[in-house]
């Protein structure tokens, strides 16, 4: 009985231990990949083992581009001026989109509807992958580091946001 009762509290110990080590062992500061016409991809983990959840566009400066994004969604796609609309959520959903997707449409300085600069689209920590079109390539979010490379190629630069 004493030999069971000293495992159980061996158990818990090294249970508390582990849990007090995920719990206060510092986070990655998340990894933007920089692709040409304002592509952005977006992750966390270390390098050489990114996982990217997040793609935004963000319009240049005095550019009237359209996004070179596309969302496919059960039923239809969303995606250039469409995906670019303050409004843009709501229609993700007319789509069927999952509750696991997160679009945001990015406002310009006045924040006027009409000023809508770019768009952000990522995925919910677990959620389901969601596939999308970045520059007419098709992928699946989320996206990893290797599959970034394969399918996007080399970004035009790295960084690593610090707080």
């Amino acid at each position: 009985m004493p030999e069971i009762l000293l495992a159980l509290c061996l158990c818990a110990g090294l249970l508390l231990a582990f849990t007090f080590w995920t719990a206060l062992r510092p986070s990655r500061p998340p990894t933007v990949f920089n692709y040409p016409r304002g592509v952005q991809l977006v992750g966390s983990g270390r390098p050489g083992r990114l996982r990217f959840d997040i793609v935004q566009w963000l319009r240049e400066t005095h550019s009237s581009a359209i996004s070179p994004l596309v969302v496919h969604l059960p039923e239809g796609d969303l995606g250039g001026k469409e995906l670019s609309r303050w409004n843009s959520p709501v229609e993700a959903l007319k789509l069927k989109a999952s509750a696991d997707v997160d679009i945001v449409p990015i406002f310009g300085p006045t924040g006027g509807i009409e000023d809508v600069i770019g768009v952000r689209v990522g995925l919910f920590p677990g959620g389901r992958p969601i596939e999308i079109s970045v520059n007419g390539m098709r992928v699946r979010l989320p996206l990893s580091e290797a599959e970034a490379l394969t399918f996007l190629g080399e970004p035009i630069s790295r960084s690593v946001l610090r707080y």
